[in-house]
């Protein structure tokens, strides 16, 4: 979690906890369970360092802010 936040691209598997997380960010980062060639192929795929690399990045950080951030907590606290 604390890696998304910071932009750092995060690949896991359908079932896992931050699956949700991770498909707001990018679908791709969510591969089937267990599915060794998805997992290679999305792994080449950020290691290409394409132009969208930097977008992703962004969504995923903003996606984990929207969930995990001050923001959705703050009417709690006032």
């Amino acid at each position: 979690l604390e890696r998304a936040a910071a932009g750092v691209p995060v690949l896991c598997f359908e079932g896992n906890s931050l699956a949700p997380l991770a498909r707001l960010g990018d679908p791709g980062n969510v591969v089937p369970y267990l599915d060794v060639a998805a997992v290679a192929e999305q792994v080449a795929h950020l290691l290409e360092g394409d132009s969208s690399l930097a977008a992703r990045r962004d969504a995923m950080a903003a996606a984990v802010a929207s969930v995990h951030g001050p923001a959705p907590f703050a009417g709690h606290l006032l």
